[in-house]
């Protein structure tokens, strides 16, 4: 054995049915927001924690290069899938998060809406969020209607 290349590195990359990490999993999101009213809109990255729960941004917030751990902390939930396809949905770090039923058939999560002739998977979500300030305490309460659709390779 050659000692100087004894040693390998090895990547681990999670996957669940609704994320993979290997190949980024986007979803098209659309919706809105309060405080200010804002419109949601354009792609989001859901990333897997385990079997049935993904980690996500909330809002319009986006994942990019300049994303530290702590923008990661501040801004995720996670949302956990049910075995009735029903959501939780938890803050990740230091947020606080209220699930609500303002929308009839939100908090849920569609595996097979038939779009035209196409099959699609869907996130249905409704909650609200506020961020813990840097001075330890919380922003307002924005609440959260929101649809995400997966971004499929055909």
């Amino acid at each position: 054995m050659n000692e100087e290349k004894r040693d390998v590195l090895f990547r681990v990359a999670i996957e669940n049915d609704y994320a993979e990490q290997l190949v980024p999993t986007y979803y098209v999101k659309s919706g809105s927001m309060t405080d200010p009213i804002t419109v949601l809109s354009g792609t989001k990255l859901v990333q897997p924690l385990e079997k049935d729960k993904v980690r996500m941004f909330v809002g319009n917030e986006i994942y990019g290069s300049t994303t530290t751990v702590e923008d990661i902390e501040r801004l995720s939930i996670v949302v956990q899938i049910n075995e009735d396809n029903s959501l939780t949905i938890t803050p990740y770090g230091s947020m606080e998060v209220e699930m609500l039923d303002n929308v009839n058939g939100y908090n849920r999560y569609v595996p097979d809406l038939v779009q035209g002739t196409s099959k699609q998977r869907v996130f249905y979500l409704n909650y609200r969020f506020r961020l813990k300030q840097s001075n330890g305490t919380y922003s307002g309460w924005r609440e959260v209607e929101e649809r995400l659709i997966r971004v499929e390779d055909n």
